[in-house]
């Protein structure tokens, strides 16, 4: 792939992101209104969607680590390992005390 094919490809993606979103909240095309009136918070926006990217990398890599780890004992012998039986179960709430320590910062 090149430097132009990739670009293209983005652009399309942008493209069909920007039409999804005028599709469901019925905007239309892109408009002035709607980058100077429109009364969101354009940085709150952008940061809770990075709050999900983040989440989203983040569950990305645990189900890479997991398949690879599943696939690694597979072929160590262990013909029955298997992914939905490695997959950590919830169990309620995530205690954000224990996450951050006993740190008062």
């Amino acid at each position: 792939m090149n430097n132009q094919k990739a670009a293209l490809e983005i652009a399309a993606g942008i493209e069909a992101r920007l039409n999804k979103g005028s599709d469901e909240y019925g905007n239309g095309q892109i408009s002035s209104k709607l980058i100077y009136e429109d009364r969101r918070d354009w940085l709150q926006e952008a940061f809770e969607e990075a709050l999900d990217l983040v989440f989203y990398l983040w569950a990305a890599i645990k189900r890479r680590d997991m398949e690879a780890q599943v696939e690694q004992e597979y072929y160590s012998g262990n013909q029955s390992a298997q992914f939905t039986a490695r997959v950590p179960q919830p169990n309620g709430s995530v205690d954000l005390q224990t996450i951050r320590g006993s740190s008062t910062e």
